[in-house]
């Protein structure tokens, strides 16, 4: 098959067995599953958190989606204005964030996550 009649999580998959093929210590994701959809995307993270498992690399993970950092990091460095605001681990982040660029990143995660559980949730009878 040619390159160009790849879709876009058949590129992402090459780009990462590409990568991996040199067997990383340190593996750096720029937005990497940003252009993704949602069930992709998922699957795709969820083969990063085995693979990192499994092959001993880090993951150095560069995204504005809060709930992709939340699955594959234990720690955040949040950056405001191209300077670093904060560095904690996720679950105070996500739980008691220290700095307002924190607060709004996981207040926009939470009020997204809410409006798509009630858009998917079933209808009342």
């Amino acid at each position: 098959r040619r390159p160009s009649a790849l879709s876009g999580g058949q590129c992402q998959r090459v780009a990462l067995a590409r990568a991996l093929v040199a067997q990383p210590q340190l593996l750096i994701l720029d937005e990497s599953l940003s252009a993704l959809d949602p069930p992709l995307k998922v699957e795709l993270i969820e083969q990063l958190e085995r693979l990192s498992t499994e092959l001993g690399f880090a993951l150095l993970l560069i995204t504005h989606d809060f709930a992709e950092a939340r699955r594959l990091c234990a720690r955040t460095l949040i950056m405001d204005g191209g300077r670093l605001v904060e560095d904690v681990d996720m679950a105070t982040a996500a739980n008691a964030p220290g700095h307002p660029a924190t607060a709004a990143l996981v207040g926009a995660w939470r009020e997204t996550s809410e409006r798509l559980a009630a858009l998917t949730a079933a209808p009342e009878s």
